[in-house]
């Protein structure tokens, strides 16, 4: 979490006070209405590779080198290795991160709660930062009329989101290359 939170604030400097600077804004990318979404929505892809990355080059990295040299031996080029080798190899690790950005899309906060705290604006609301913001405050106010409202709304987001993740999985599992 906390390198997390150093790089969200990093980044925000940069896009606050450098960006204005170096390219003569008046206002900061996250002060700008009309870049604020853009600016996060870059951040929360930019704060995802790193640990794809890395899952995808250890998944990569089990795949046997004779498999690869045998194939180079029969003339495959680096397009025929990615699809007919590598793909098949880490495609079960595909699909985990698939399920997951599904799961993502009803829970993801894109670190909204970093850069505004309790503040953020309502068109900048994700399923995700709505939840967190809310329990949080309804929690420490004891409301637990708001409370029950939101853990049905959680409820109802479940309803949408497991089908379709079970569908995105079977789907994958289904119709993607095999390592056969």
């Amino acid at each position: 979490i906390l390198g997390s939170v150093v790089v969200c604030v990093m980044y925000k400097n940069f896009v606050e006070t450098a960006m204005p600077e170096i390219f003569g804004l008046e206002l900061g990318l996250l002060q700008n209405a009309e870049t604020r979404r853009a600016t996060i929505m870059i951040f929360s892809i930019y704060m995802s590779f790193g640990p794809r990355i890395l899952v995808y080059t250890n998944a990569m990295s089990g795949i046997s080198e004779s498999i690869i040299e045998s194939a180079k031996l029969d003339g495959v080029n680096t397009w025929q290795e990615l699809i007919h080798i590598v793909l098949p190899s880490i495609w079960s690790t595909f699909i985990t991160f698939m399920v997951a950005s599904i799961i993502g899309i009803f829970t993801n906060q894109m670190a909204l709660y970093t850069f505004y705290g309790d503040y953020a604006n309502d068109y900048l609301y994700t399923f995700g930062y709505y939840l967190y913001r809310n329990t949080r405050y309804y929690w420490e106010k004891q409301n637990l009329g708001q409370m029950s409202y939101l853990a049905a709304m959680g409820l109802l987001m479940t309803l949408v989101a497991a089908p379709l993740t079970m569908f995105t999985r079977w789907a994958l599992k289904k119709f993607g290359p095999s390592k056969d």
